[in-house]
């Protein structure tokens, strides 16, 4: 809209600062490139969050002076109030790895579950998966039988609260840029374990410490559930590795 304008009435001084948030490479790559190089003469600054968004900008022959890396960040919450997880059915005892992302196919809810079955196996211990959110895949899912130590929470607007109440973050998903369910965990003074995607492996190291386990993808760049589900079992095996992660 801006750069319409500005095009149109070419007296305007207007500063335009333009972002897709995490979302360039998700654009179909000749359309991106298209929309990019028509606006780019009257967009001031560009600014991306990952470095995964940046070659996008760069193909469409974007100025490197024109772009500025802003990472993501969100409120913290004034009062996190801990779920009761007992409504859900899940034993007061149990490994309560929390899931909250959009239900769709890139956030693999569908690995998320494999990995807790396997798990569950590798472990012998009561693990439970708390999946929320909604979106093609919460519908497909629900509509098949699952395990009891699945629960399907649907919409939620108090992720901290869920992940307060959960052992460990769940973040398993094939493409990823700098993710706000991560600052949440932390928020919620939860560790995660989660895939090497975008800035991930930068958001979970810090001053020599991990607030949590990668799960490296497999060479096509898919989730790993043997990778994955070891990173759990760790995680509930090791209470050491577990503290040193959540006070990381």
């Amino acid at each position: 809209l801006f750069a319409r304008t500005q095009k149109r009435i070419s007296m305007l001084q207007t500063k335009h600062m333009a972002t897709l948030h995490g979302g360039y490479e998700g654009i179909e790559r000749e359309k991106a490139i298209r929309l990019i190089k028509e606006n780019d003469p009257y967009v001031t600054c560009w600014t991306y969050v990952a470095d995964n968004n940046l070659p996008i900008l760069q193909d469409a022959g974007v100025p490197a002076g024109k772009i500025t890396k802003i990472g993501n960040a969100m409120v913290r919450p004034d009062f996190i109030q801990k779920v009761d997880m007992s409504v859900y059915g899940i034993p007061a005892h149990a490994y309560v790895f929390t899931v909250v992302t959009r239900a769709v196919s890139k956030k693999c809810w569908k690995e998320c579950i494999e990995t807790i079955q396997e798990a569950r196996k590798i472990t012998g211990k009561e693990i439970h998966l708390v999946l929320c959110g909604t979106g093609p895949l919460y519908d497909e899912i629900k509509k098949q039988p699952i395990d009891s130590y699945i629960h399907l929470v649907g919409e939620i607007n108090n992720p901290c609260d869920y992940y307060a109440a959960s052992y460990c973050g769940l973040l398993l998903s094939v493409r990823e840029c700098e993710p706000l369910g991560l600052i949440e965990m932390y928020y919620a003074g939860k560790p995660v374990i989660a895939t090497d995607t975008g800035e991930i492996a930068q958001m979970i190291s810090g001053d020599g410490k991990d607030a949590g386990i990668l799960a490296p993808l497999t060479e096509n760049g898919m989730v790993s559930v043997k990778n994955s589900a070891e990173a759990v079992s760790r995680m509930v095996n090791d209470p050491k590795l577990y503290a040193a992660c959540a006070e990381a």
